[in-house]
């Protein structure tokens, strides 16, 4: 619980002010694994996958969607650090931080 909220505190900081995307990868719950493409959240306490929507061809539409576990597009997305994409540990923290929740 207690985890949750400083996540939420911190993210409404952070959604506060305007910061790049390498910058937000330095907090602490958007660690980055050996790579920075996976399908497993470097901590199992943030499942949570914000990631920027792609066009068939590869190009970002900018639209920053969040997939909780068992949506149906949840398995199959990977987050990609170095395209801004990242982990988050409660819906609350993905909302404040200016993400969607996915559709599906």
């Amino acid at each position: 619980m207690l985890h949750q909220l400083l996540c939420g505190a911190i993210a409404l900081v952070i959604g506060s002010t305007a910061i790049a995307p390498a910058q937000a990868q330095q907090r602490p719950n958007t660690q980055s694994a050996p790579s920075s493409r996976s399908t497993t959240p470097p901590d199992p306490n943030c499942p949570i996958k914000g990631n920027i929507s792609q066009t068939t061809d590869g190009q970002s539409t900018g639209r920053r969607l969040y997939h909780l576990p068992g949506m149906r597009d949840y398995e199959r997305t990977v987050i990609d650090l170095s395209r801004g994409e990242r982990w988050f540990c409660s819906e609350a923290e993905a909302i404040a931080a200016g993400w969607t929740k996915a559709p599906r």
